[in-house]
């Protein structure tokens, strides 16, 4: 963004005529205020998508935990986590971050392995 906005800049000091150059500048200016909107937005909508798949990625396996019996509900559980995780929020940021799947693929797991080690640690204190 800056780099182009130095660009921009640079280029439209070349302009000679006055009246020319106060429009060219007033259109990088509307430019910018559109790019900065569609920022705002991009970052809304992903913050909407984590939000929503880390209190699915939880709430869900919560309650299947507590429906089903022993064996059934930790696999049924871990398998509702794996699943939401790794469609929905590892897809997502290796889209957006442009870093390899695997590496997005591993830095997820490590996010959602150390609550569940932590909640398996309480509940198994309690």
């Amino acid at each position: 963004m800056m780099t182009l906005q130095t660009l921009m800049n640079y280029s439209l000091s070349d302009i000679p005529d006055k009246s020319e150059r106060e429009k060219s500048l007033m259109l990088v200016k509307h430019l910018f205020t559109v790019l900065h909107k569609d920022i705002n937005r991009s970052n809304l909508l992903a913050a909407l998508i984590c939000g929503t798949t880390s209190f699915t990625a939880g709430i869900i396996p919560i309650m299947v935990y507590f429906v089903l019996t022993k064996p059934l509900n930790i696999i049924l559980s871990l398998a509702i986590v794996a699943t939401v995780t790794g469609f929905f929020l590892v897809r997502y940021r290796y889209k957006k971050s442009k870093v390899h799947w695997k590496i997005t693929l591993l830095e997820t797991a490590v996010i959602v392995l150390i609550p569940v080690i932590v909640s398996l640690l309480i509940g198994g204190i309690a």
